[in-house]
């Protein structure tokens, strides 16, 4: 009986099933939106619950790609290219342009994105808040999470929360303490 091939790339599932573990079984936090009794201003406003599923996912990266790399090899062309395609994002943002750089060091240890990142960074006067996030994300992800958003967005600081699954508890992001770097 031959195999049927359904177009499954089995990295891809083991990548979510980190996702999964992290937050289900590990008790990593989820980054969301908390403010109820917020009415959104704007298109842009009401666009922050995504933009914060969207950097939470961008910071889970740094600490499930690597594990996804270490078991599927093959899969670092995939992040290469994707992080390619981001650096040439005529509109990156500067926290943007502090992650890609993580991604690169901490990731993909260096490789052919590693100068066009750091000529973002240069360009833009990032290198401590690069140097900050780094020792950050060694620190933790609800670390490498305030770091972002006291560096680039403290107004959206109340509106942050961690919601940790496994103890089905919200806390504000801004009440997270951690030593000074």
């Amino acid at each position: 009986m031959g195999q049927v091939s359904v177009g499954v790339d089995t990295s891809s599932v083991f990548h979510e099933l980190l996702h999964l573990k992290r937050y289900f079984v590990d008790g990593m936090p989820k980054l969301v939106y908390c403010d109820d009794e917020h009415e959104f201003e704007d298109d842009d406003d009401a666009r922050t619950p995504q933009l914060f599923a969207s950097l939470d996912n961008q910071i889970e990266h740094l600490f499930i790609v690597p594990i996804e790399l270490a078991r599927y090899s093959c899969a670092r062309g995939y992040w290469e290219e994707r992080i390619g395609e981001v650096l040439k994002e005529p509109r990156l943002p500067d926290d943007g342009a502090v992650m890609v750089w993580e991604f690169i060091h901490r990731v993909l240890k260096g490789g052919g994105q590693s100068g066009a990142a750091q000529v973002q960074v240069d360009q833009r006067g990032l290198g401590e808040a690069c140097d900050r996030f780094h020792q950050a994300v060694d620190e933790s992800k609800e670390a490498a999470t305030l770091c972002l958003f006291e560096t680039f967005v403290p107004a959206k600081l109340p509106r942050a929360c961690l919601d940790y699954f496994v103890q089905q508890q919200e806390i504000p992001l801004a009440s997270v303490k951690r030593p000074a770097i």
